[in-house]
């Protein structure tokens, strides 16, 4: 028992001097945590590129081709993540097996971040916080996708926060929280988690100082592209954000919303329970508060782990860091005994729920990643046939949707795997809410194109995914009738080249 109470000790006295030993027990534990991240991960590497992973592949090629992000091609996203995967691409060479190494490495971050975070409360917690964080990302097979880089650094900033007093360390954290935009921009407003770890410790002006020193990326990308990054990162963003129907919405995001929120009440609770460790229960629960938007974005079950997988292993290590003070102490009050309780109701639930979902969670991040079905494969094949076999190498080929007033779907994996044709477009992917507006760029993109493929996406697909978006006009459509003819169509795609039928 009294073990506890010895590593407390070292750990406050590790928080003064800025730096504490590692020992054998912890770095034994650091390295289950990244074990437990790293090996079901390994097993997705060679899946086929995913709808989602396209982007994730095709911008920083983009971007080593001398364009800038926002300003001559689209992303909801800030520039941060595609300038790692580029300069990746750089050293190993651009593949989807180096992007996921990427994503994974994000993965792992996080993991290690929040072990790191929640350290002050001994070992048990911290270890309950990282393997608990591994079993979240059992869902997702990995990709360098921007939310998680964002997610590293906030969670990292946190970490040096909570583990040292040193200006110097804080100047450190501020600096990883000012590269947060330079991500996810709208991801800034979780600097507002630190402010009750800077408040307690008086390190308020060197967070700022490092806020500053960390934004110049961020200011400089402004600089070079402009207004258009809060059209691309900020207007669009907001148009398609808040999924408000609530029909069909599967029993597993309830349940993992509702363990995310109750975890977030108890991190509120337990600040009230431990005077030093306060700042951190709060610093925790504010970040895990200021997580849900992304959780509610849209209704569906990985949304929703964006958030819990910072939200359920914070309230772990919380749980078990209360309990274990209540076995120290060898008295169990009724604020003891309640978050004993939740610890088990909380476990069995959680518990409960991976039995249920671990034998087709593999399965199913190998559906999801795969971009098409037999048929589907089939059809994208005999899309590049008719290309090829229309269209000169060279050529200008821009995909879309067939009805281009509505959010749709393209075929924008056909930029990866069409190499010997040119994409200088600004909607490399349609943009929902952004590009069928009137005066978009849509319409140069089209203006400029040899020849188009054009996708068919069901309305009522389009109208449950984004609710909140509203038809556009019509121009794009106009322009396709206008200049381009129909030559083929295969399956949901229509293949269109320059000039009169």
């Amino acid at each position: 028992m009294y073990l506890r109470e010895r590593e407390v000790g070292n750990l406050v006295a590790a928080q003064a001097s800025g730096f504490h030993v590692v020992t054998k027990r912890t770095a034994l534990a650091a390295s289950a945590v990244a074990a437990f991240v790293i090996l079901p991960a390994l097993a997705t590497l060679r899946l086929p590129l995913g709808p989602d992973e396209v982007g994730l592949v095709l911008y920083p090629l983009k971007l080593s081709e001398g364009l800038v992000i926002h300003r001559d091609f689209f992303s909801p996203y800030g520039p941060g993540g595609n300038r790692v995967v580029q300069g990746v691409f750089a050293v190993f060479g651009p593949s989807i097996t180096v992007e996921r190494c990427v994503g994974i490495a994000y993965h792992l971050l996080i993991a290690l971040g929040l072990f790191v975070l929640a350290r002050p409360l001994g070992r048990v917690p911290a270890t309950a916080a990282g393997l608990t964080c591994a079993v979240c990302f059992l869902w997702f097979a990995p990709a360098a996708y921007a939310w998680f880089g964002g997610l590293a650094l906030a969670v990292g900033s946190l970490a040096l926060l909570a583990n040292s007093r040193r200006p110097a360390v804080a100047v450190i954290a501020g600096a990883l929280a000012g590269l947060i935009p330079f991500w996810r921009p709208e991801m800034a407003i979780l600097w507002l988690a630190a402010v009750p770890l800077c408040v307690a410790t008086h390190r308020k002006l060197a967070y700022v100082v490092g806020l500053a020193v960390g934004a110049i990326p961020v200011a400089a990308h402004l600089a070079t592209a402009g207004i258009s990054v809060f059209a691309n990162a900020i207007a669009s963003r907001l148009s398609v954000n808040g999924q408000t129907s609530l029909t069909n919405v599967d029993a597993k995001v309830w349940i993992l919303l509702g363990l995310s929120v109750l975890g977030i009440g108890v991190q509120f609770w337990c600040s009230h329970s431990s005077a030093t460790q306060r700042p951190l229960f709060l610093s925790t629960a504010i970040l895990g508060t200021l997580l849900m938007p992304q959780a509610l974005q849209r209704t569906d079950v990985y949304h929703t782990i964006y958030a819990a997988c910072v939200i359920l292993p914070m309230t772990a290590a919380t749980l078990i860091s209360r309990l274990d003070a209540g076995l120290v102490a060898r008295t169990l009050t009724p604020l003891r005994l309640v978050a004993a309780a939740t610890a088990v109701g909380v476990s069995v639930a959680v518990g409960s729920l991976l039995i249920y979902q671990l034998p087709w969670s593999t399965l199913e991040s190998a559906g999801r990643a795969l971009p098409v079905t037999p048929d589907s494969r089939q059809r994208l094949s005999q899309v590049m046939a008719t290309l090829r076999s229309h269209v000169k190498p060279g050529s200008k080929v821009f995909m879309g949707s067939q009805d281009m007033s509505r959010p749709g779907v393209n075929d924008n994996e056909l930029y990866y795997l069409l190499p010997e044709y040119r994409s200088p477009f600004f909607y490399l992917e349609l943009a929902p809410g952004a590009s069928e507006r009137a005066g978009s760029p849509l319409v140069q993109d089209i203006l400029s194109a040899d020849a188009l493929v054009l996708r068919d996406t069901p309305r009522e697909a389009t109208d449950s995914e984004y609710p909140n978006v509203t038809p556009g006009v019509q121009d794009a459509n106009e322009i396709v009738k206008a200049n381009f003819c129909l030559v083929d169509t295969v399956g949901v795609s229509q293949i269109y080249v320059r000039g009169t039928c």
